[in-house]
């Protein structure tokens, strides 16, 4: 018991120390997401989408960073095939809350710095929805449904990409989230397809107190 109790003081200074050293900020921009998988439909096409959220950036050395963020972002991806003389075209949006813990190269040149990293992301599903419109010569149907019930909650990625750091405050910067883990459920029924998220994302973002 002694030993759990000096664990978790030990843990909790240690956090308190990276958390008062640490530099906060703000980040959104541009998702362009699809699938893939051995699922995916072969005719899926991008699908555009936002994301927005929080960074803490904790400089381990003066080359080396640690980032975790914490976004909200929209993933899915869209598909269209005709049948019967009908149309359909489907918009499948999935929100999610995202944590991304990056490991960052820090390197200067002049006054930019130039940032590349990886790291692991943990999603977590918070919206999925799925628009329909079917369409032939004389009628267009629009309807929506909620498919959250047959997404996995939790999904696993991994990132990679670059930022640049001006006047040691504004960011510019892209990644590629490789999804690890299904997007869809599997039942009792059948397994679930073989489908993955994948992601590329623009962002602009402004650190506070660098």
């Amino acid at each position: 018991m002694k030993h759990i109790i000096l664990l978790i003081l030990v843990l909790a200074l240690s956090f308190g120390m990276v958390y008062a050293q640490s530099v906060f900020g703000i980040k959104g921009g541009m998702n362009i997401s699809r699938i893939s998988g051995d699922d995916a439909v072969a005719s899926s096409d991008s699908h555009l989408g936002a994301h927005l959220g929080f960074i803490m950036k904790y400089n381990v050395m003066e080359t080396l960073i640690f980032q975790p963020e914490l976004l909200y972002t929209q993933k899915g991806y869209n598909y269209q095939y005709s049948l019967n003389d009908i149309d359909y075209t489907i918009k499948n949006s999935f929100d999610y809350i995202e944590l991304p813990l990056l490991i960052k190269l820090n390197v200067a040149v002049g006054d930019v710095r130039f940032q590349p990293f990886v790291g692991p992301a943990v999603s977590y599903l918070i919206s999925a929805k799925a628009k329909e419109k079917l369409s032939n010569d004389t009628t267009t149907i629009t309807r929506t449904s909620d498919v959250s019930d047959d997404l996995n909650k939790l999904a696993f990625g991994f990132a990679v990409g670059a930022e640049f750091v001006f006047q040691r405050r504004f960011i510019f910067g892209g990644r590629y989230n490789f999804g690890l883990s299904n997007v869809y459920k599997d039942n009792l029924e059948f397994q679930g397809p073989e489908v993955k998220n994948g992601v590329f994302m623009l962002n602009l973002g402004y650190l506070f107190n660098d």
